[in-house]
């Protein structure tokens, strides 16, 4: 049993990852032979950013692909693209979007983080991690990288090399909440429930947790049968007909086949 099978069924508890859109006009010829600093450029993302502050995506959109067709060799228009499709659920193009803002600028750091992220959330589990890896060899320090690459091999059932990334990224950040939210989480659903809860226990507890932390902890005293715990905390952010619907997940979760060790 992996996280991913269950989180679909939940509230509020996860892993911490409609537009009609044309395509790039074709009288838009690439200038590979323009400035990166060039006021065309700044013009063009400036009015991209605004479009986007006002709520036009269409015209953010536009805007954007303008600014990649007129300057190809430039990562920031496609990264801003990727950056807008993901957070509208448009996966497939965002990864289409960030592919080319790392072909442009593999240094860029954002458009690599939003490829790998976007890869998590397509179930292309094996090229996020690879290129959380990319990221991780450039800088052993990025935290964001380290629980990225955690979450990935979690969810593609290798959960004893995503307890070492765990690891590894608290020992760079031992208060870092993502990294022990997720490490807790992962740990409950990988048979070693009562550390889980342990750790969640001591996440929830801080100041700046919020309700995916404390849902995150519910479900874990779901897998353990603390039933009443799980409720208690349910009722702290989700409606009643909710908390009903998780308790009903944690039962089917407790019921089934226990997950064979790794």
């Amino acid at each position: 049993m992996t996280a991913g099978r269950w989180h679909r069924g939940l509230r509020a508890a996860a892993l911490v990852l409609s537009l009609g859109l044309a395509g790039c006009s074709s009288g838009w010829l690439p200038s590979p032979e323009k400035p990166a600093d060039s006021p065309e450029l700044a013009s063009l993302l400036r009015l991209g950013a605004a479009a986007e502050t006002a709520g036009d995506v269409g015209n953010a959109v536009s805007v954007y692909q303008r600014a990649q067709a007129l300057y190809p060799n430039e990562g920031e228009p496609p990264r801003r693209l990727g950056d807008l499709y993901r957070s509208r659920g448009l996966y497939d193009l965002a990864t289409r979007a960030y592919g080319a803002a790392v072909a442009a600028d593999p240094g860029d750091r954002e458009a690599r983080h939003g490829l790998a992220a976007t890869l998590v959330r397509q179930g292309r589990l094996e090229a996020a991690a690879g290129h959380y890896d990319t990221l991780l060899e450039q800088d052993a320090a990025d935290i964001r990288a380290w629980n990225g690459k955690a979450v990935a091999l979690d969810l593609g059932g290798h959960r004893a090399a995503a307890w070492e990334a765990f690891h590894k990224g608290l020992e760079v950040a031992p208060d870092n909440l993502a990294l022990r939210t997720n490490l807790g989480l992962s740990l409950a659903f990988g048979g070693r429930v009562d550390e889980g809860i342990e750790i969640l226990e001591r996440a929830a507890a801080e100041p700046e947790a919020g309700p995916e932390t404390r849902q995150n902890l519910a479900l874990a005293y779901g897998l353990a049968g603390r039933t009443q715990d799980a409720a208690r905390l349910g009722r702290k952010d989700l409606k009643p007909s909710d908390v009903v619907q998780n308790l009903d997940v944690y039962d089917l979760m407790r019921a089934a086949e226990p997950e064979p060790p790794r």
